[in-house]
């Protein structure tokens, strides 16, 4: 243990208290502390590409051929986007990943009957992940160092049914090395952290059946909501309530973790001036200037993108792995964990201007884990890595999935979100409602009109009020930018 003296704290790894033994309150600033043990980035456990063929649509000329993905770089988490139109397979996508990396024994647990996974009319389907290990991975195969990637694969089989129709067996191991036997695939395997969450992200509820999932040992809970929609993140404001109790019988590092997931919460993650208030046995409370809620009151934004860091950290505190937590040179509240985290949909219910900021906050906040996301949003786009923004075709295309083009990326990254949507990741064809197009379509015959004079008064008149309509929004907009430099106009 570390004790810097005549600051009045204790370092110990990355958890600290006052020297009096006491936290510090709420709001009152905290240290700045580095994880005790430094994690280079080719030891951080990520994915380094996969190949997915005869899976639902991707077969064929739609197949995925070693689809590279970013890694964490300069103690920033990496953030990937897989970007499509509806039914392009942006889901399928993501559980597949999520299987491969864990293996068919669990890939069982997570899917009781893989019937339809496998592309109709072809025989098999099959994934292979080039995964690298981490520094806390382990595995007791020969070969398997740190930093040195490995492949394992899967392979499904369709077979015909003794009564007609077809039935999928599998996933079968069909890897070429050993590695993935006794690292991410065994049971009794350490670190190797993989989570997922589906676009149904929420604090209550959720089936009992399926909510049995979430409280499995190892992977199957951290992939449940990804697989089952009716599996909610209950788990993670109980927790928290078990933390608030065992902090008052005074057990050890639970007064700690729960100062932790206060400061992260409250570090930019909560818009509007909201913030963590307090945590009691009833859950969760958040302040707003006098006023305290308790967080289930509040709206679906507030609870969704709650829902999904309380129950990343939880899952991370639940490996019970040491320098797992702590704060950034910067103070910055950060899981030190290296792993993969995939989410669907994740922009469901939140504001536009929490759909720009999600990415950064969770790559500052989660810098050594591969984010893998999927999303309907340009700003959620923006966030992408150089290298992470994956095209997925759409129904009708016949082409693979791929990284989009550097001039691309660049467009949509350093644009406007307008710009964004008007490219071919998106594929909108205008950017104005119907009503609009309409008007612009006569304001463009009557403008012919009245150039070569041959317009009538009352179509000149047309032609004045719908140029007086359809220009209102950008007048308003040069306003706004007026407003902003502080040269309004009158």
């Amino acid at each position: 243990m570390h004790d810097r003296s005549g600051d009045g704290f204790r370092f110990c790894g990355t958890c600290f208290t006052h020297s009096s033994g006491e936290l510090p309150a709420s709001g009152e600033e905290r240290p700045s502390t580095t994880r005790a043990r430094q994690i280079q980035t080719e030891s951080l456990l990520h994915i380094e590409h996969i190949s997915i063929n005869g899976v639902r649509g991707f077969h064929g000329p739609t197949a995925a051929s070693e689809l590279e993905f970013p890694v964490p770089s300069d103690g920033r988490g990496s953030w990937t986007v897989l970007a499509g139109r509806n039914g392009s397979g942006k889901t399928t996508l993501l559980r597949t990943i999520a299987l491969a990396l864990v293996g068919p024994s669990f890939a069982r647990n997570l899917v009781p009957d893989f019937d339809h996974w496998v592309t109709q009319g072809a025989d098999t389907g099959e994934v292979t992940v080039a995964i690298i290990p981490g520094a806390e991975d382990t595995g007791s195969a020969a070969g398997m160092t740190s930093g040195t990637p490995f492949t394992g694969a899967l392979l499904w089989r369709q077979n015909r049914a003794p009564r007609g129709g077809t039935r999928v067996t599998g996933p079968e191991d069909v890897s070429d090395d050993e590695i993935p036997r006794s690292g991410p695939w065994a049971e009794d395997a350490s670190g190797w952290f993989v989570a997922g969450y589906g676009p149904f992200r929420r604090l209550e509820g959720g089936a009992s059946q399926a909510q049995r999932l979430s409280m499995s040992p190892g992977p199957v809970s951290r992939l449940a909501s990804l697989f089952n929609e009716d599996v909610s993140s209950a788990e993670a404001v109980e927790w928290l309530k078990d933390l608030h109790l065992r902090q008052l019988e005074g057990r050890s590092h639970a007064g700690e973790r729960l100062a932790f997931v206060t400061d992260m919460l409250n570090d930019g993650l909560l818009p509007d001036g909201l913030s963590v208030d307090r945590v009691d046995a009833d859950g969760l409370w958040v302040r707003r200037g006098d006023h305290t809620s308790a967080l289930s009151e509040l709206s679906d934004g507030y609870r969704t993108v709650t829902a999904l860091v309380l129950d990343l950290v939880r899952q991370v505190f639940s490996l019970e792995e040491e320098g797992a937590y702590g704060y950034s040179e910067s103070g910055v509240p950060a899981v030190f964990v290296s792993g993969v985290v995939l989410i669907d949909e994740i922009d469901v219910h939140l504001h536009v201007s929490w759909q720009k900021a999600i990415g950064d906050w969770l790559k500052r906040h989660f810098p050594h884990m591969q984010f893998i996301v999927s999303s309907h949003s340009p700003y959620v786009c923006q966030s992408a890595d150089p290298g992470g923004l994956i095209r997925l075709p759409g129904v009708n295309e016949e082409t693979a999935p791929r990284v989009v083009s550097e001039d691309l990326y660049r467009r949509i990254v350093f644009g406007s979100g307008d710009d964004a949507l008007l490219t071919e990741l998106f594929g909108v064809d205008s950017l104005y409602s119907p009503q609009a197009e309409k008007k612009r379509q006569r304001l463009s015959e009557l403008e012919v009109r009245v150039l070569d004079g041959s317009a009538t008064p009352g179509e000149i008149d047309e032609y004045v009020e719908l140029r007086h309509t359809l220009t209102s929004s950008l007048a308003t907009r040069v306003n706004e930018v007026s407003r902003a430099s502080g040269t309004e106009r009158m």
